[in-house]
């Protein structure tokens, strides 16, 4: 293939700006960010071989490309916002696996939290070493095997049932780190035969029946799926009651894979232990270029109840994440220029690709 123009649209044209040229053979691509100019970029549309971003616009440009274009290579995970008309014939979809390592460090630091409650034990020991302080006491704090009556012991991970909602790399990479701490895993997926069960796996199903096993065994449910039509609203009322009254819900995924009124409700009443949440219902419209959201309606107020850790979609906002995207996204772009098969295909043309958990 001749040199061939790779375009960055909408928010790569800052997140990745001149950071991808270096990653590639300057001989065969030429990367350049889109223009604001109506005229100008219709012209880079026409020439481009490759489109590099997502969301907003990407659907539009999408449908303006020239006969060039063989990829779009969509430099994160999340693909729901994908028209799939609006892909060209023969065009392929990829995205990137470069949250992988944060998002199962961010899952493994959540749930040792809440088995530790390290954020109690903190607040607790401050408090009682400044009332020491203030009152001439130089004992500070009483440890648990000296107070009366003694207060319950912690829990440990080991020996608790961890079930993954989803098993693509994000739910392999925690299943890795959970089997390390001695956890047993199980996990559910969307194909209509499960792939064998490997270590760390206990077992690995599929369907509802096999998701009403995983609820009801598991301390805590980790929801680790793409968002598609079969996934929304998956976890409601009915799923959320066949939990365990302790177990926790963690959500790394989309928010609307939960119905929002029935965990809310599950939570309020303590249905369930808790729920650990890092993805939302509201987020912001990146076409209106919103940089704001709401983490949910106003009838649900999550950040009133104590049994929620709330985090603003940070799991798998890393160092490292940035390094992995570059690496993903200048091997697609090798393997166009070579002509040869493509990492992480979503879809070609308008025949989406199975939409697995």
């Amino acid at each position: 293939m001749a040199r061939g123009l790779a375009l960055l649209i909408g928010h790569s044209r800052e997140l990745i700006g001149g950071s991808l040229q270096p990653k590639l053979q300057e001989s065969k691509w030429e990367v350049a960010k889109a223009s604001d100019d109506p005229a100008v970029l219709a012209q880079q549309l026409a020439n481009a071989s490759a489109l590099i971003g997502g969301m907003g616009e990407t659907n539009k440009l999408l449908r303006a490309a020239g006969d060039r274009l063989k990829l779009l290579q969509v430099p994160f995970v999340g693909m729901e916002w994908l028209d799939e008309s609006a892909v060209p014939p023969g065009v392929y979809v990829c995205n990137v696996h470069d949250q992988d390592v944060g998002i199962s460090e961010y899952v493994l630091s959540q749930m040792l939290q809440w088995a530790c409650r390290l954020h109690t034990a903190d607040a607790v020991m401050r408090s009682s070493c400044k009332a020491a302080e203030e009152c001439g006491d130089d004992a500070g704090f009483y440890p648990p095997f000296f107070q009366e009556p003694q207060p319950l012991r912690r829990a440990e991970l080991f020996g608790q049932t961890l079930g993954i909602v989803g098993f693509g790399s994000i739910g392999q990479a925690v299943a890795a780190r959970a089997g390390a701490f001695g956890m047993r895993v199980v996990a559910l997926v969307g194909r209509a035969q499960p792939p064998p069960a490997r270590a760390p796996l206990d077992w690995i199903g599929t369907g509802k029946v096999d998701l009403e096993r995983l609820l009801r065994e598991s301390d805590f449910v980790l929801l680790a799926c793409p968002l598609t039509a079969h996934t929304r609203g998956m976890i409601g009322e009915q799923e959320l009651a066949q939990m365990r009254g302790h177990a926790v819900l963690i959500n790394v995924a989309r928010g609307p894979v939960v119905d929002e009124a029935a965990l809310f409700a599950a939570l309020r009443e303590e249905q369930i232990g808790g729920a650990i949440l890092d993805v939302w219902w509201r987020n912001p419209e990146v076409a209106k270029r919103q940089k704001t959201c709401a983490p949910s309606s106003p009838n649900h107020p999550f950040h009133m109840l104590p049994n929620v850790i709330m985090t603003p979609h940070i799991s798998g906002w890393t160092i490292g994440r940035e390094e992995r995207t570059l690496a993903q996204v200048a091997e697609n772009l090798a393997l166009c220029a070579d002509g040869r098969p493509f990492c992480n295909v979503v879809c070609q043309g308008a025949a989406i690709a199975d939409s697995r958990l």
